[in-house]
């Protein structure tokens, strides 16, 4: 599989996971995530309603994380040594 397809399928799977990890514990009320969670951290323009950019932002800042952890000369891409690094320290197995 194409590197970049591959990168481009895992951080859109992360983003679905935490999505849907957050609304789960939101909906539950599990660590500290209630009905009335926080939405004005999450409400930029203050108008008490929140947009998917300003829904969504919370999760580029993880998913930002996530790609500078991996990044690790933080030049701004994932080389194939970098990336096969975190596969490793990670336990993925080689493809060939």
């Amino acid at each position: 599989m194409d590197l970049k397809i591959f990168l481009i399928s895992l951080l859109s799977l992360t983003l679905m996971v935490t999505t849907a990890a957050i609304a789960g514990h939101h909906y539950h009320g599990y660590g500290g995530m209630r009905p009335g969670w926080h939405m004005d951290k999450l409400d930029a323009d203050q108008d008490n309603q929140l947009t998917f950019d300003e829904y969504s932002a919370k999760h580029q800042e993880q998913l930002r994380k996530g790609f500078d952890m991996i990044d690790a000369d933080k030049n701004g891409v994932i080389s194939e040594d970098e990336w096969n690094a975190f596969r490793e320290v990670h336990g993925v197995k080689s493809d060939s």
